[in-house]
């Protein structure tokens, strides 16, 4: 009996907790709203910022495109241009497509976030938009498939609010700059032209201060947010060599790191205009005034136009390349630093077993080297010892090193210096040398400006000529490099003597446009290929280090050309990327030094140290700040040409290096002093040279 006490209270409480229960269930739901009403795209026309980037404006037109095929009517398709004084019509049915001046493109991106996009109806106005203009393409996209693809009715919903996230990038966050710039800690000049040009962009456009490092103060974080600009030692980096062929330039997104990547300095520009012009429509100011610089994250790769030929091997022995160099006019090179002299025998084989076939092979004590052919196109290779340089050239329909041909030996091999009219002008450069070769032909070196000079060759070749040889022929016309007072007889030439003279090949090697814009000749003044088909069908021959062109009784080497600077800071004197080379005829070799200048010379030096020995050379740059002491000791010659009038002779006379050779050598031959000629008829004798030139008698040869 105690119990029920207490058990009628919680029944009670039990029946009360059940009737409120069932109350509660006999609510009525609250009703849910209703959708809003179809709205239908008849009668929209669409409207683009005035100024927009070209991805947007295609972007819009088809859309626009879309809107005729679905709906059909005629749309209207204007910019956001207003007069002075004038105001959007608010009622007006509007496709707004970007950063429009209208207020509902402002209330849909006041609502995004750094890498969003967005498809909105505001009122009558349909809003398709992104954070920045960047993105706008991917909102247009996604309406263009979500509303006016296959199936659609040209309605959209009445309440449409879509909002698109990208993989995007963000560099600037309100002001604040979210990367870091690094560059190598040896950067070549152009890589930290371009590094500098991004910063001054960023801070341009509203960014604070950007850190600048190199990649040896940089922690190498790989979570860290970077910009590498160049080649750097990141780990990064070197990931993503393997992957970009020789031709290739890009900006990509690689562990976190943004790295701008050219083979070269001349792809590294391309590179960092790609990037900077990436950026244009990047920007979105918000209501503080700060500026926030957003895009898409996507690599953004390209090729060059250089026209390289790539069918080779990029490795050798597993070493893949390091470097990429434009060597123009079609030719790549490939290089390889600290490799071992296997490198050579190896890459030889596999360019065996791809078809190819050597052509030619020279090995020195200083540089291997082999031209190997298939077809037309040409593949040099050469290791240089002292430098532990492997090097690949590439070039498709090339002409190939000349082999020694049968011949009737008609004369002594002799060669001569001409004395060039130094007063044309106002010059006081300038140089040309005939070789006469044992069948009576010829080969010329350089020329001179042109003008008086041309007539100067023109009757040296006929002074020269042998009895019973009556046609002038030049086997091969050498060309040092491309300034006017060395390929100016040579231009003159063409016009006035194409038809009377026969020349078979122009031998030089002549530098990229770029190349000649880094230096202190900016702009080419003459072109190699000027000369193919003239004078009886010329060709001209890309000649690379190691290769050998033999004419008769004399055979010339090439020692060096523009392209052995590759690997380190381009040359800023054009004259350093002269064609250097060699000719050795009985017994004796001459070394033709062309204008190298002192940076020429030291690579020079550091490619062949003792292998310069000569008995002949000519002195570089005409004696002005030409070749250097160093380099001349190693050449040793017994006989100096100095091409050069007076003026400059008497000038730079105290120079070490001319010093050295007016010092030490048993004569020095002056052009100014007129046309001479070292003749092979017997042993030769420097010890006599007949008196000074007269007028009617230019031409004074010592035996």
């Amino acid at each position: 009996m105690k119990s029920s006490k207490f058990r009628t209270p919680v029944l009670l409480l039990l029946c009360l907790t059940v009737l409120l229960a069932a109350c509660r269930k006999q609510e009525p739901e609250e009703p849910a709203p209703e959708p809003a009403a179809p709205v239908s795209l008849s009668g929209y026309g669409l409207v683009r910022p005035q100024l927009t980037s070209d991805s947007v404006t295609a972007r819009a037109s088809d859309l626009y495109e879309a809107l005729l095929d679905v709906v059909g009517g005629d749309p209207s398709f204007s910019t956001d241009f207003l007069p002075d004084g004038e105001q959007a019509d608010p009622n007006a049915k509007e496709i707004l497509i970007g950063h429009t001046n209208r207020s509902e493109t402002a209330q849909v991106l006041a609502q995004l976030q750094p890498g969003e996009y967005a498809a909105a109806l505001v009122g009558s106005k349909l809003v398709l938009v992104g954070y920045t203009e960047s993105f706008t393409p991917m909102a247009v996209e996604y309406f263009l498939s979500a509303y006016l693809g296959e199936g659609a009715d040209g309605s959209i919903p009445g309440d449409l609010f879509y909002r698109g996230q990208a993989d995007s990038v963000t560099l600037v966050s309100a002001g604040v700059p979210q990367y870091a710039l690094v560059r190598a800690q040896y950067a070549t000049d152009t890589a930290m032209d371009c590094l500098y040009r991004i910063a001054d962009a960023l801070e341009g456009a509203g960014s604070e201060p950007v850190t600048v490092r190199t990649d040896a103060s940089a922690g190498q974080n790989a979570s860290e947010p970077e910009i590498l600009v160049g080649h750097t030692s990141y780990a990064a980096f070197d990931s993503l060599k393997d992957s970009c062929p020789p031709d290739t330039y890009g900006v990509y997104y690689v562990e976190g790191k943004i790295i701008l990547f050219g083979w070269t300095d001349e792809d590294l520009i391309l590179a960092t205009d790609r990037f900077l012009d990436s950026l244009k429509y990047t920007s979105y100011t918000d209501a503080q005034g700060k500026v926030s610089l957003c895009y898409p994250r996507e690599n953004l790769v390209e090729s060059n136009d250089a026209g390289y030929y790539m069918d080779v091997p990029t490795s050798a022995g597993g070493d893949y390349y390091d470097g990429v160099f434009n060597c123009s006019d079609g030719v790549m090179q490939l290089w390889w630093q600290n490799a071992d002299e296997s490198i050579f025998g190896a890459y030889g084989q596999e360019l065996e077993a791809m078809g190819y076939s050597v052509w030619q092979q020279n090995a020195g004590s200083s540089v291997l080297a082999a031209t190997y052919r298939r077809e037309s196109t040409q593949v040099h290779i050469y290791y240089l010892k002292h430098l532990s340089e492997f090097r690949v050239s590439t070039q498709q329909d090339a002409v190939f090193p000349v082999f020694p041909e049968s011949y009737d030996k008609v004369c002594e091999v002799s060669v001569t210096q001409l004395g060039l009219d130094y007063t044309v002008s106002g010059s006081v450069g300038g140089m040309g040398y005939v070789i006469l070769l044992e069948d009576g032909s010829f080969a010329v070196i350089d020329g001179g400006y042109g003008g008086s000079d041309t007539q100067i060759l023109w009757d040296t070749l006929n002074a020269l000529k042998p009895a019973g040889v009556e046609e002038i022929v030049i086997r091969a016309w050498f060309l040092t490099h491309g300034h006017n007072d060395h390929y100016g007889t040579l231009r003159d030439f063409v016009s006035s003597y194409s038809d009377q003279v026969t020349v078979s090949y122009l031998i030089g090697n002549d530098p990229s446009d770029f190349l000649y814009s880094l230096s202190d000749q900016p702009k080419r003044s003459f072109s190699f290929e000027s000369v193919n088909g003239k004078f009886g069908g010329c060709r001209y021959v890309k000649a690379h280090t190691g290769q050998s062109f033999a004419l008769p009784g004399v055979t010339f080497s090439i020692l060096y050309t523009q392209e052995d600077t590759s690997t380190s800071e381009p040359f800023e004197k054009f004259n350093s990327m002269s064609m250097v080379f060699d000719a050795v005829t009985n017994g004796e070799r001459y070394i033709w030094f062309g204008d190298t200048e002192r940076e020429g010379a030291m690579r020079i030096k550091s490619m062949y140290y003792e292998d310069l020995k000569c008995d002949v050379m000519q002195i570089a740059h005409h004696g002005v700040n030409g070749g250097s002491a160093d380099l001349y000791r190693l050449c040793s010659p017994s006989v100096a040409f100095w091409p050069a009038s007076r003026e400059l002779c008497d000038s730079y006379a105290a120079l070490e290096q001319n010093r050295y050779l007016t010092d030490t050598c048993e004569r020095v031959i002056y052009a100014y002093a007129g046309t001479q000629t070292i003749s092979y008829a017997e042993t030769p004798d420097f010890g006599e040279l007949e008196g000074a030139v007269q007028p009617d008698d230019p031409y004074s040869k010592f035996y």
